[in-house]
């Protein structure tokens, strides 16, 4: 819980840097950089938690790592995460610096699952549909999810639409032990 109060904070501050230099664009693309790191690399996830690197060395090979790879704001906000020994939640907030940018561009996310996978035709459609209902742009993510037995299920935020034939049956089952 601290963790992502604390991510929120510096994903906060360094989207307002973004915006106020006029980089959001740049920023957003040296996130995605920093990002695929996180995800291709294990040493670079091993070495961002590592206690036992001390804090200059650490400065030394995020410099190394990506000095002539990214904007400059970027790099000192690596280099002060370092500093504070906040390296290890970079993660988090990539996490939050994203989910901020979403609600700035007016941007919401919707999970899709069925039982079986929809056509483009069915993606496009539903996904305009929920662009009509939320008002925001839509980024919908379809998955399969075969214990639904029929229908669908989508979640955007916290809310829940609920068509699925599962959901029916436990509707069902409330009602006769009642």
């Amino acid at each position: 819980m601290i963790e992502s109060k604390a991510a929120q904070r510096y994903a906060t501050a360094f989207l307002q840097i973004a915006v106020e230099e006029n980089k959001v664009e740049k920023i957003f693309s040296d996130i995605e950089t920093i990002e695929k790191l996180l995800n291709t690399s294990l040493d670079f996830k091993l070495f961002l938690k590592s206690p036992i690197i001390n804090t200059e060395k650490k400065k030394k090979i995020m410099l190394d790592l990506f000095e002539n790879k990214v904007d400059p704001i970027t790099i000192k906000f690596l280099l002060l995460l370092t500093t504070k020994n906040r390296e290890a939640i970079i993660p988090a907030i990539i996490s939050q610096f994203k989910s901020l940018l979403d609600v700035r561009r007016g941007i919401v996310n919707a999970d899709i699952s069925a039982v079986v996978a929809f056509s483009n035709e069915q993606k496009e459609k539903v996904t305009k549909r929920l662009e009509t209902l939320t008002k925001k742009k839509v980024r919908s993510h379809f998955k399969i999810d075969p214990t639904l037995i029929g229908g669908f299920k989508i979640q955007i935020n916290d809310t829940v639409y609920d068509g699925s034939i599962l959901n029916q049956f436990d509707i069902l089952k409330q009602q006769f032990n009642t």
